[in-house]
């Protein structure tokens, strides 16, 4: 430990003390280990904190906000916080961490999952905040994501409300930076008909 001391651990597979780095600002230091071939999270003093259920885990640091834990299990994914409480179930086929950095010392973080091959955005509290219909992950910019359902584009706000219905051919956006705090944007649509 930090004193010099020597601690053993219990016989373990693999010891990844990097996987889970950002958590040193937490009072005690987390270890990920594996055993048997699945994953689990030690204390730095050999206290199991998350049994060894998972094919995989990571780490979700975004800047000051809580810290969360992705998770495998065969081949899906879900969300637990860094108290190790499940925030989504082990259900999604994929899930990637986005944000909205266009406003300066105001990002904000979301998760993109993808259930049944279709995409839809959860907090980090891990509560869905659209349905899981959209082709594509979301990329937010100002507030605001285009998206795409069955080849029609739309758009969604930072809460998930769809703000324009996906029936349009095409989005496109144009900004015009007055400063680096202001931005006009102007949506170029086309709808059938």
């Amino acid at each position: 430990d930090t004193t010099g001391r020597e601690i053993t651990l219990p016989e373990f597979d693999v010891i990844n003390y990097d996987l889970l780095s950002p958590l040193q600002h937490i009072k005690y230091r987390l270890i990920a280990v594996k055993k048997g071939g699945k994953w689990g999270i030690i204390t730095k003093r050999g206290k199991l904190q998350l049994g060894f259920n998972y094919d995989r885990i990571d780490v979700f640091y975004i800047a000051d906000k809580s810290i969360s834990l992705m998770v495998k299990q065969g081949a899906k994914y879900g969300i637990l916080s860094q108290n190790m409480v499940k925030l989504t179930p082990v259900k999604y086929d994929s899930i990637v961490v986005t944000g909205d950095y266009s406003i300066p010392n105001h990002a904000r973080f979301f998760m993109n999952a993808r259930l049944n091959r279709r995409w839809g955005l959860l907090d980090y509290d891990g509560k869905e905040l659209t349905p899981f219909k959209y082709d594509s992950y979301m990329y937010f910019k100002d507030g605001i994501a285009f998206v795409k359902v069955d080849g029609k584009y739309g758009i969604v706000n930072v809460k998930g409300r769809e703000i324009a219905a996906c029936i349009y051919d095409d989005i496109h956006s144009s900004s015009s930076y007055e400063n680096k705090y202001h931005n006009d944007y102007h949506l170029i649509v086309k709808k059938d008909n």
